[in-house]
């Protein structure tokens, strides 16, 4: 064999190599990327059901408020703490860029709506008009009264929104394409 023919099929081997190795880094990368999106989308389903069941216990407390300002009840308390509500992995799930493969740009805005509504903080106004009628301040029943039911409307709306992001988040695996 001749230097030539040495080098040569050196070169043939280091290229094919080469491409060998490229085909092996784009298999690893398309799996851990599969692994990623499937993690990320369980993880908010996992959230979004949390969310759900939290949505409906502050329904019932905020249920349970209208009914006594409507016998004109004034012992009433109303702890709705929306800085449980999940929201690390939607925040992840917009992040990665998910949102825009599952979602159309209308339900990606009514979600953003959502999310805003019921964050931290949201629910001071009502916390205080439940309060100043508990103490009974200069406030009437009717403002008091439509609080809780904007409220109520709010939460329900997170819940039914939850529960379309939800339904439309894929069932078993999810299919990448790159």
């Amino acid at each position: 064999m001749t230097f030539w023919e040495s080098a040569l099929s050196a070169s043939i081997g280091a290229f094919i190599g080469f491409i060998g190795a490229l085909i092996i880094f784009f298999i690893k990368e398309i799996w851990q990327q599969k692994i990623r999106t499937t993690s990320t989308v369980k993880n908010l389903k996992m959230e979004l059901a949390y969310n759900i069941n939290l949505y409906e216990k502050c329904e019932k407390s905020v249920q349970e408020c209208i009914e006594a300002i409507s016998n004109g009840s004034r012992s009433l308390y109303l702890k709705l703490d929306y800085n449980f509500v999940g929201v690390f992995f939607a925040t992840q799930f917009y992040q990665s860029g998910l949102l825009l493969k599952y979602f159309h740009p209308e339900d990606m805005r009514r979600w953003n709506v959502m999310l805003n509504q019921i964050g931290a903080g949201a629910d001071a106004h009502v916390a205080n008009c439940v309060k100043q009628w508990r103490e009974e301040e200069d406030i009437k029943q009717e403002t008091v009264y439509n609080a809780l039911k904007h409220e109520k409307s709010q939460i329900s709306y997170a819940k039914e929104m939850s529960e379309y992001i939800l339904a439309k988040l894929p069932l078993k695996g999810v299919e990448i394409n790159l």
